[in-house]
């Protein structure tokens, strides 16, 4: 996917014009470039792009009730309707993906932190599986973003995030702590959290804003690398530009071994300051 043309692009340019040679015939994108067209990666190049005809297949992919499923059969995450609210240009349709992904909350399985017992305490990655930091995230960006009057979702996330957040500062994927032994938080799973809390208070932000930027080197895939620029860029954070640096560097190197999800999260996060701007929530 890396040729000899692309290494003197800046960056933006680079991954956008890697990204459009990644369009299937449809519009769609797939997870890798061999793969069929899936709604998650195409919403993220869709918002990196501002593609018509990607935009045009999410439309066509969305359901009565407004999620979608995988092509391939695997059982829905309903989050990924989250993102998808943000690249629908009809506005009754994105309003029904965001309520769809609202409505389906994680059920009470395993450690749960369901503190109030009714088995309904944040999103997970499917409707049998309980809350997870990165789909309780999405939810909680969009919501604030699409509907910020939604007082009760965002109080119900952020309570997860606060909950879990590791001893280290950030977030692992799912529980700070196991049968009494802290777990150790990732990038990726910081970065995704950072960028829904923004606007909160500095006691949630400022632990994780320091883990991600101590820690950041120690996951140097493309997709880890990209959401940590678009976390840091939404925070005004210092280590942006090195993050940005290790982007390109990491790229050049592997091509993110034909990762359409990690190459439109790269195109995203180095996009022009007023594509970004649209990302930001209070």
């Amino acid at each position: 996917m890396v040729s000899m043309a692309d290494r003197q692009e800046p960056p933006g340019v680079l991954f956008r014009a890697a990204l459009e040679q990644a369009r299937l015939e449809d519009g769609s994108f797939g997870m890798t470039v061999s793969g069929p067209g899936e709604v998650e990666p195409t919403v993220i190049a869709t918002l990196a792009l501002e593609d018509a005809a990607s935009r045009a297949w999410i439309a066509s992919a969305q359901r009565g009730d407004g999620g979608f499923a995988a092509s391939d059969g695997r059982p829905e995450s309903p989050t990924v309707a989250a993102l998808a609210a943000l690249a629908l240009a009809d506005r009754g349709a994105s309003m029904r993906a965001l309520a769809h992904a609202v409505s389906n909350r994680a059920t009470a399985v395993g450690e749960s932190g369901d503190g109030d017992g009714d088995g309904r305490d944040g999103w997970g990655w499917t409707n049998d599986t309980y809350s997870w930091i990165e789909p309780t995230s999405r939810v909680l960006l969009v919501t604030k973003l699409l509907r910020p009057a939604d007082s009760t979702t965002r109080a119900e996330a952020l309570a997860i995030l606060r909950e879990r957040r590791c001893p280290d500062g950030g977030w692992n994927y799912g529980n700070a702590s196991v049968n009494g032994v802290d777990l150790r938080s990732y990038a990726q799973t910081t970065a995704v959290a950072l960028m829904a809390l923004q606007g909160e208070s500095t006691s949630l932000i400022e632990p994780p804003l320091a883990f991600l930027s101590r820690r950041w080197r120690d996951e140097p895939g493309g997709l880890t690398l990209a959401q940590t620029l678009l976390a840091l860029r939404l925070h005004t954070h210092d280590a942006a530009a090195d993050v940005r640096q290790a982007l390109v560097v990491a790229y050049r190197r592997t091509g993110f071994f034909d990762n359409v999800l990690a190459l439109a999260w790269a195109a995203l996060a180095t996009a022009p300051n007023e594509k970004i701007d649209r990302f930001r929530s209070v």
